[in-house]
């Protein structure tokens, strides 16, 4: 231990048997034993999402309120955007208070799913039927009459039901703008009328979308409250970090602290990278340091390139209505 204090660093000890055989003297930190932190992918499992109660509860007002109305989610890449639409689809039956059976979608738009309209009915089509709920023919895949026949008929005979189309990565539309203008004019009708709610994931705001493409054949975003996401609360960032490494010192607290800030993915990649040293049995802080701005390095060039990005597309958009 004094060799890692003089080195600053952090030495946990192993478990080691004396020399006749005597029980060990002290025991690890308890921390899971399979590293319990997500780096990239959504977090879908509700007892491993941290946070957003206010976000979450923002949005159960409007999708559960007397009449279903339309979400949209606006935050940086990384910022747990999915996560929460996950979190929509998998708490639904908790999070909605109102004496309905929420029928939740997801629909990745950044996928083959969002490349056309015919793709995405089908993936509507497709959700309907596993709760066993109205919908069209295969052959009507990209007839929008068949679409709003279909959630008109939902609405008279399961009335019961409420539907809930969650949207990510929103802003992938503008890739496909001949596909999609019809397609979302027609969800924005019938979303107008309390037939379903829709909830958007995008990192600029469905507004500045519906400016810079041509998602605004009617004002699709005007039927949307807005909902932005920033860095974790205080407490959900530390409940995060000890549910995952137990025993936290003040060194660690430092390193996650300065390395991620409350930032939600940094966090957990900053815990991830702590959690594989413990593993090891020694901690240094300054190799961690390095090995996270590797990784974390690449995104945050990307954050910076898509802020300028969009700025620059807002100055077009601002030229283009003067």
């Amino acid at each position: 231990m004094a060799w890692a204090e003089q080195n600053h660093k952090t030495q946990y000890p192993t478990w080691a048997p004396g020399v006749y055989g005597d029980l060990p003297l002290v025991r690890l930190p308890e921390q899971p034993s399979v590293n319990p932190f997500i780096v990239g992918p959504a977090v879908r499992v509700p007892t491993r999402f941290y946070g957003r109660k206010a976000e979450l509860s923002a949005i159960a007002a409007r999708v559960g309120a007397v009449s279903a109305q339309s979400v949209s989610i606006v935050g940086e890449r990384r910022i747990g955007k999915s996560s929460l639409l996950w979190q929509v689809k998998n708490q639904a039956q908790t999070l909605f208070r109102t004496g309905h059976r929420y029928v939740v979608l997801y629909l990745d738009m950044s996928s083959a799913t969002g490349s056309s309209n015919r793709l995405l009915m089908r993936t509507l089509r497709l959700e309907l039927t596993y709760p066993n709920l109205p919908a069209w023919d295969a052959a009507d895949d990209g007839d929008l009459a068949a679409l709003s026949y279909t959630l008109g008929e939902l609405e008279t005979t399961v009335p019961d039901v409420r539907l809930v189309v969650c949207l990510d990565e929103f802003e992938y539309v503008n890739d496909h703008p001949a596909e999609f203008d019809g397609l979302l004019e027609a969800l924005r009708a019938d979303a107008q009328l309390g037939r379903l709610a829709l909830v958007t994931s995008s990192c600029a705001p469905l507004a500045d979308l519906c400016a810079r493409g041509r998602i605004g054949v009617s004002p699709f975003f005007n039927i949307f409250t807005e909902v932005r996401l920033g860095p974790l609360d205080v407490a959900s960032w530390q409940a995060l970090v000890q549910d995952g490494l137990g025993r936290v010192s003040d060194a660690d607290w430092r390193f996650i602290e300065e390395c991620a800030g409350r930032h939600p993915f940094l966090t957990q990649m900053a815990c991830a990278f702590l959690w594989e040293a413990r593993q090891s049995g020694i901690v240094d802080y300054d190799v961690l340091r390095v090995r996270f701005e590797a990784q974390a390095e690449a995104y945050r060039a990307y954050w910076r390139k898509n802020r300028i990005q969009r700025m620059m597309d807002e100055g077009a958009t601002n030229e283009g209505i003067n």
